[in-house]
């Protein structure tokens, strides 16, 4: 085995120090994409919690529409039977006013 020249040693400093850039260069990568990660991750827990949101929002109109139409339906039952009413006393009326 032959000894390692001062050239080679040079050489071989030289690699290491390009190795060494590559390494750090994919540490920060791998920082990166982790942080890029945790960002979407808390995109999407604000995201499905603005859809439950909706969703509750979507199902309180549901409920009130479904009471106001009930409403509406009582009133023109009661808008009939006062009509119904109001007939049979302008009935009396008349018989007893002719």
């Amino acid at each position: 085995m032959e000894p390692v020249t001062r050239e080679q040693l040079q050489d071989f400093e030289s690699k290491l120090k390009i190795l060494d850039l590559v390494v750090k260069l994919g540490w920060a990568l791998l920082v990166g994409a982790f942080m890029l990660g945790t960002w979407v991750a808390a995109i999407q827990i604000a995201i499905n919690r603005q859809t439950e949101s909706l969703r509750d929002v979507k199902d309180a109109i549901g409920a009130t529409n479904s009471t106001v139409r009930n409403l509406e339906i009582k009133d023109s039952a009661d808008t009939q039977l006062l009509r119904s009413i109001v007939e049979k006393l302008d009935k009396i009326d008349n018989k007893l006013n002719p």
